[in-house]
């Protein structure tokens, strides 16, 4: 899964001579990172070598036989890597609404799916297949 990254950084273009020609938003530029999901086929151990990382060798093998596909998913994305991300989510959670909770948004109806698209639809699906 590609997200774009929801940073305050900005990307700084310069020219040659060091002068800025550009500046955008990280979170609004063309740049995806990794999610951190993956839906893998058990063959994936046959591109894994011992002490390798998951997505630097065997993943660059996998490129390589165009093999690596990424779903790029454009809903809530929120890492939880540092103190101010944890304080960001707990903010969101203590809210009343924290986006990730998809499944309160699946018994409130269609308004919910509009705002959390395929994620969204994704959860109806298999909350109807569990009841079947």
């Amino acid at each position: 899964m590609s997200v774009r990254p929801n940073l305050s950084y900005h990307i700084v273009q310069t020219g040659a001579d060091g002068l800025v020609t550009g500046i955008k938003e990280l979170s609004r530029s063309d740049i995806r990172i990794n999610g951190g999901m993956f839906v893998l086929k058990k063959e994936i151990f046959r591109h894994m070598r011992a002490g390798e990382e998951l997505v630097i060798e065997p993943f660059q093998r996998l490129i390589q036989e165009k093999q690596l596909a990424a779903y790029e998913y454009d809903g809530f994305f929120a890492a939880m890597d540092t103190f101010k991300d944890k304080q960001q989510l707990d903010d969101l959670y203590e809210g009343g609404q924290p986006p990730w909770e998809i499944w309160k948004k699946v018994q409130d109806g269609p308004s919910g799916e509009k705002a959390h698209g395929a994620a969204l639809g994704a959860a109806k699906r298999m909350r109807k297949a569990a009841s079947d």
